[in-house]
C-alpha cells in the first residue's frame, strides 16, 4: 500500500499480477494498518468523530468474475495462470476473449472484408 502525502490518495497494487487493486481518496486518513490480506484505515469523520474503513482482499474466484465481466481477458488471463488455476479454466477464458474479439471484428467486417480476414488471422495465431 502506497499513501501519497502531497496527492492524499491510497493505492493497492499488485505486484505479482501487475494490477492496481484499490484507488481512493485518502484526504482524511489519519492511520493505516495492515494485516495479512486486510487494511484498517482510520479516518477524520464529521466533528471529532473517527471512522475505520476495513478493506479485504477478495477471493481469486470473485477477482477473476470481476475480471471477466470487464472484458478484461488479458488481465484474467495472466491472474489465473499465476493463481494456479486449472487448465480448463484458462482454455474458457480464452474461447472467451476469442469470441468477444472475434464480434468486434465481424460486426466492422460487413463493410471491409480483406481487412476482416487479416484481422481474424492475427486473432487466430495469437491464441
Amino acid at each position: 500500500m502506497v499513501t501519497s502525502e502531497k496527492e492524499k490518495k491510497i493505492f493497492i497494487y499488485d505486484t505479482e499480477n501487475e494490477i492496481s487493486s484499490y484507488q481512493n481518496d485518502a484526504k482524511d486518513v489519519l492511520a493505516d494498518y495492515v494485516s495479512g490480506s486486510t487494511v484498517y484505515l482510520l479516518s477524520k469523520g464529521a466533528g471529532n468523530t473517527k471512522t475505520t474503513r476495513i478493506l479485504r482482499e477478495k477471493q481469486n474466484v470473485d477477482k477473476l468474475k470481476s475480471f471477466l465481466t470487464k472484458k478484461h481477458y488479458d488481465v484474467a488471463y495472466k491472474f489465473a495462470k499465476n493463481e494456479k488455476f486449472s487448465d480448463e479454466i484458462l482454455a474458457d477464458i480464452s474461447r472467451n476473449s476469442g469470441d468477444y474479439h472475434y464480434s468486434k471484428v465481424t460486426s466492422r467486417c460487413i463493410i471491409h472484408s480483406r481487412e476482416c480476414i487479416r484481422k481474424l488471422w492475427q486473432i487466430i495465431r495469437t491464441q
